[in-house]
C-alpha cells in the first residue's frame, strides 16, 4: 500500500512537524476456496468485483501468489524450493501466555513442541515469538530442528524465571510438571494477568460478608475487574504494536498464528451480568432499574485497536488466532458455587459468555485481517492444516478513492463464479 506524506515546517526556534498520510494504492491478498475449503487456483482478474465504501473500483493489479510445495523433480528426486522468501510462506507463531494458569502453560509448551516436531516437510520460513518476552528464534528459520532447539531453550528460561532454581533443565522436569500439579514445589512468581470467571465469582461472593455494604462492595469490585480487563487488553494491543514494528521491514505476505487466552476490546459482559445478578439478589428486585449506578466508565480501546491492527494490514499481515485455554475453565458458575447465595437460573451461561468476551478480541483480529479464529484444545494439527490450506492467494490492487481523513474504508470483494468463498481483510483507515 503506497503512502503519500506531506510535512510542514513552521518558523521560530521550535520545529513543528505535521504529518498527514494518505493511502494511494491498496493491495489485497485474497484466499479463494470452495465451501469444503479446497483451494481454487484458476480465477482471473475478470472474476473479481471490488467495492470500497460501496463504490466499485477498477482493479489495476493482479497476481497469483502460489506458495504451494513444489512438485518432486523425477530426475534427481529433490524438492525444488525457491530461495526467494516470496515463494515460501512466512509464518510467525506468537505465544501470548501471561494470563494462563501453570498447567495451561505446560499444555501450550507441549503442544507447540509437537507442532514443531510434526511440521516436517511443510517448507516454510518460521519465526517463533513470545508476546511478552520477544524473540524465540533468531528471525525466520527454515530448519525445524533449529526452531525446536530455540524453543526448548526458551522454555528452560521461562521455568528458570517461574520456579525456584533446582539446576534442572525443563526437559528433565517435564514428567513431574506434566501431572498438572505443582505438589510441594512453590513457584517463585506465577504469570499474572486477567482473572478467570471463577476468580471473579469468588470476589463477588466475598462481598456478601459485608452485610449492608455488600452492594457497594460488588459495584467497586466490578469496577476493579473491568479496569483489570481493560489493562490486560491494552497491554496485548501495545505488545501487538511492538510486534508490528519488529516485522515492518519484512516484505511480502506474512501469516501470524496467535495463540492466546484472549482479550476484549469492549467491556466484557459476563462480569457485569454476574454483578447485576448479585445486586438484584441483595435488593430483592429483579425487574426495577439497573442497580449498577457506579458503572465503570473506562474501556475506550477501539480507536487504539483500530490504529494498531490497520498498521498490520498495511504491512500484508494475516492473523489466524487460536484460543486453546478458555474451553478448559473449571465450571464453578452454578448454584452450588455460591453457598447460601443462590442466584438460580440468572447466572446460567455466564461462564460461556465470559469465554465469548475473551474470544471477541481474537475473533475481531482474525476477521479484520482476513484470517480465521479457532477455539480448540489441540493446536498441532490445526496450525499445520491451516498452513497447508493458506498457500495460494490472489493479489488485487487498485487506486484508492479515499479523501476523508481518518475514516475507515470498508472493502468488499465478490466473485462472479458461484460456490467460491473469499477471505480478505475488511478495510483500512483512510488519510490520517
Amino acid at each position: 500500500m503506497a503512502i503519500w506524506l506531506a510535512i510542514w515546517l513552521f518558523q521560530n526556534d521550535d520545529i513543528l512537524v505535521d504529518e498527514r498520510f494518505r493511502v494511494e494504492f491498496v493491495v489485497l491478498d485474497v484466499l479463494a476456496t470452495t465451501k469444503r475449503g479446497e483451494l481454487i487456483s484458476d480465477l482471473s482478474i475478470e472474476d473479481f468485483i471490488v467495492t470500497e465504501n460501496r463504490q466499485k473500483v477498477d482493479i489495476t493489479y493482479f497476481e497469483i501468489l502460489d506458495l504451494r510445495v513444489p512438485e518432486v523433480d523425477q530426475t534427481d528426486e529433490v524438492l525444488k524450493v525457491a530461495a526467494d522468501p516470496q515463494d515460501v510462506p512466512q509464518i510467525i507463531l506468537v505465544l501470548d501466555l501471561d494470563s494462563v494458569e501453570h498447567f495451561h502453560l505446560l499444555d501450550a509448551f507441549d503442544q507447540t513442541r509437537k507442532f514443531l516436531a510434526e511440521l516436517g516437510e511443510q517448507h516454510v520460513l518460521l519465526c517463533l515469538y513470545s508476546l511478552q518476552n520477544g524473540n524465540i528464534t533468531d528471525g525466520f528459520v527454515s530448519d525445524t530442528n533449529v526452531a525446536l532447539l530455540d524453543f526448548d531453550q526458551y522454555v528452560d528460561r521461562t521455568y528458570a524465571r517461574m520456579f525456584d532454581d533446582r539446576g534442572e533443565p525443563f526437559s528433565e522436569m517435564k514428567g513431574e510438571y506434566q501431572s498438572q500439579s505443582l505438589g510441594s514445589r512453590t513457584p517463585s512468581g506465577m504469570l499474572s494477568g486477567a482473572k478467570n470467571m471463577s476468580d471473579i465469582a469468588d470476589a463477588f461472593q466475598q462481598c456478601h460478608l459485608f452485610g449492608g455494604g455488600a452492594a457497594a462492595c460488588i459495584q467497586d469490585t466490578l469496577n476493579q475487574i473491568l479496569e483489570e480487563q481493560e489493562l490486560r487488553a491494552l497491554r496485548v494491543i501495545n505488545q501487538i504494536e511492538s510486534l508490528m514494528y519488529k516485522f515492518q521491514e519484512t516484505d511480502g505476505l506474512k501469516m501470524i498464528y496467535f495463540v492466546s487466552p484472549g482479550f476484549s476490546v469492549r467491556a466484557p459482559q459476563a462480569p457485569q451480568q454476574l454483578a447485576r445478578a448479585h445486586l438484584n439478589k441483595i435488593r430483592g428486585d429483579r425487574s426495577g432499574a439497573d442497580p449498577m449506578s457506579r458503572f465503570y466508565g473506562g474501556y475506550k480501546l477501539e480507536d487504539e485497536y483500530q490504529r494498531v491492527v490497520h498498521g498490520f494490514v498495511r504491512n500484508r499481515v494475516i492473523f489466524h488466532t487460536v484460543d486453546m485455554f478458555n474451553g478448559k475453565m473449571t465450571n464453578r458458575i452454578d448454584q452450588t458455587g455460591f453457598g447460601s447465595v443462590n442466584l438460580g437460573s440468572s447466572v446460567s451461561g455466564i461462564e460461556f459468555q465470559f469465554q465469548m468476551d475473551m474470544d471477541s478480541g481474537l475473533e475481531k483480529l482474525a476477521d479484520d485481517s482476513g484470517g480465521s479464529f479457532h477455539q480448540v484444545r489441540m493446536i498441532p494439527e490445526l496450525i499445520a492444516n491451516s498452513i497447508k490450506n493458506n498457500r495460494l492467494f490472489y493479489v488485487l490492487g487498485y487506486t484508492s478513492p479515499s479523501t476523508e481523513p481518518g475514516r475507515f474504508r470498508d472493502i468488499r470483494i465478490k466473485c462472479k463464479r458461484k460456490g467460491v468463498k473469499l477471505a480478505h481483510r475488511k478495510g483500512y483507515l483512510g488519510a490520517s
